[in-house]
């Protein structure tokens, strides 16, 4: 099995999407397609959708010198002819054709992309496309590319059985009329969620719902898995609280529990569930959704992609290893901690120790920013925090000069708003840890690696 990276700016994921589209329509260039360039709909479409890459081809001219080498044949005084090998140097020019798009999102070499379609890839993407500014483009591009049979898309689900809500409700754009919001396992005004933790920890971003849901180790019920199979859960621990279904009742339905209503997604009882693998390996567990059918989008005005704007960026948002919620952020039985990890030369440039807490801000910040408790900034004229606080780590597979900032730690969310995981930040404070707050002796220099 192959697998290949795109590599790309960090702001330019819009473009690299797009990069897809711009080989597929290289292609059926090169295979002299001129009438489906000038009839089919959705080869037009995606045109006009990638129309600013497209008119960033041009032609580079790049002086060369290569050398040639020749016999020249002399006659001596004795009429004698005499051969001798020189090597002259020529000025040539060698040109190429780019797309300057690509080259500003830092896509050196198109050739490997324009490669992969060959082969009809499977294209993996996850949350960070959903979030995207330009989400229902890049979704238009993927999916004419899927029509014609250019690659294959895999939605990675951003959470624990979203796939799940997403093929059984219907759901409506966000509506800045809306005056208040019931977030079931996310954020919102009155929040249902089973991560519950109210341990005294000034550092962490820690969640308080209003109401509690028990976690998946406590409920029995079923989940989606990503390839859309509805599978059992069986109960590892007790709950004592509601649920779902008892929600269900205060609006009249029948149910006694959860179990009650899986007949009405899938027309089987809970308990007729198989759950087990066959002796050649076949999935035998819960029950397959049938694939949603393709449909036509309703007609509308093709919007086309457009060119980001290129920033710098020197901290990324990402957990450590062993680290990917608030419960692994609150053990005391892991190695690795929620916190800020760097290069040992970063570490020793920033003149601070393993464990200190060190404060970082975003670099457009005014001097008129105030620090209030740690952790969290009081900008006068912002309500969004521009500050994170965290303990700082070493990272010793990272040799460049960036922060790695976990996702757990207090504000988090909000300073890397901008880009969904990028963001410029200095330092502009240091705490020295106490006693028992100083990093763990790490043994191995691998044990606090994290993979960027």
């Amino acid at each position: 099995k192959s697998l290949t990276h795109i590599t790309y700016h960090q702001d330019a994921l819009g473009v690299a999407v797009g990069a897809l589209g711009v080989a597929y329509l290289e292609h059926l260039a090169q295979q002299d397609c001129a009438s489906s360039f000038e009839t089919d709909e959705h080869i037009l479409a995606l045109r006009a959708i990638l129309a600013a890459l497209l008119e960033s081809k041009t032609l580079i001219q790049t002086p060369i010198q290569r050398e040639v080498k020749k016999i020249l044949t002399t006659t001596n005084e004795a009429g004698e002819e005499i051969q001798e090998e020189i090597t002259q140097t020529i000025q040539e020019t060698q040109e190429e054709v780019v797309f300057q798009a690509f080259l500003d999102a830092q896509i050196s070499d198109f050739a490997p992309i324009a490669e992969i379609l060959q082969h009809t890839p499977i294209l993996l993407l996850g949350a960070e496309t959903y979030a995207h500014p330009q989400a229902q483009i890049l979704a238009r591009i993927l999916g004419i590319l899927e029509l014609k049979g250019a690659l294959k898309v895999l939605l990675i689900p951003p959470f624990a059985n979203a796939l799940g809500l997403a093929m059984i409700c219907d759901f409506s754009a966000k509506s800045d009329s809306a005056q208040y919001s019931i977030g079931y396992r996310t954020a919102g005004d009155f929040v249902c969620e089973s991560d519950f933790l109210n341990k005294d920890d000034a550092l962490l971003q820690l969640q308080e719902p209003d109401f509690i849901l028990p976690s998946l180790q406590q409920l029995e019920g079923t989940y989606t898995s990503i390839d859309s199979r509805i599978l059992p859960l069986k109960p590892a621990l007790p709950f004592m609280g509601y649920d779902l279904s008892d929600i269900a009742k205060a609006f009249g339905m029948k149910g006694e529990y959860l179990i009650d209503y899986t007949r009405l997604i899938c027309g089987c009882e809970f308990d007729d569930f198989k759950n087990f693998f066959a002796n050649d390996g076949s999935d035998m567990r819960g029950y397959r959704l049938q694939s949603i059918a393709p449909y036509a989008l309703p007609p509308t005005e093709i919007e086309a992609l457009q060119l980001p704007q290129y920033h710098s960026y020197n901290a990324y948002k990402l957990h450590s290893p062993s680290q990917f919620n608030a419960y692994t952020a609150l053990s005391s039985n892991l190695q690795n901690k929620a916190g800020i990890y760097v290069s040992k030369a970063f570490l020793e440039q920033l003149g601070v120790q393993e464990g200190d807490i060190l404060t970082l801000r975003t670099k457009q910040d005014s001097a008129e920013s105030t620090l209030g408790t740690l952790g969290q900034a009081q900008p006068p004229h912002s309500a969004q925090p521009t500050h994170i606080s965290g303990r700082i780590y070493i990272d010793h597979n990272i040799s460049d000069l960036v922060f790695l900032v976990s996702p757990s730690l207090l504000g988090a969310e909000s300073i890397f708003a901008h880009n969904q995981f990028w963001a410029n930040l200095e330092p502009c404070e240091t705490r020295l840890s106490t006693p028992h707050q100083q990093a763990p002796h790490h043994n191995n220099p691998d044990s606090t690696r994290s993979e960027l």
